[in-house]
This record gives C-alpha cells, sequence and structure tokens, in this order.
C-alpha cells in the first residue's frame, strides 16, 4: 500500500513537472512570436 502511494505521487510530481514545462515552453514561442511580429525584418522573413 505504502509503495503504491509513493508511486501515485511520482507519478503526479511528473505530470506537474511537464505540464510546467510546456507552460514555459508556450510563454517562451508567444514571446518570440512577438518580437517577430514587432520586428520589421521579422515580418519580411515571416512574409516570405
Amino acid at each position: 500500500m505504502i509503495k503504491l502511494i509513493i508511486i501515485l505521487i511520482q507519478f503526479f510530481g511528473i505530470l506537474f513537472l511537464i505540464s510546467i514545462a510546456l507552460s514555459l515552453i508556450a510563454a517562451f514561442f508567444s514571446i518570440i512570436l512577438k518580437l517577430f511580429t514587432s520586428l520589421p525584418i521579422g515580418s519580411i522573413t515571416a512574409a516570405k
């Protein structure tokens, strides 16, 4: 029973870390997209 609880805690911990990583990646990509759209060079390269 104790082993099962430990496995569940580890499983939820891994899921929590994955969700944090995904949210950080999403925030990072949104910032990059905003920078590219604000820069004139970025808009030219995006148009091509």
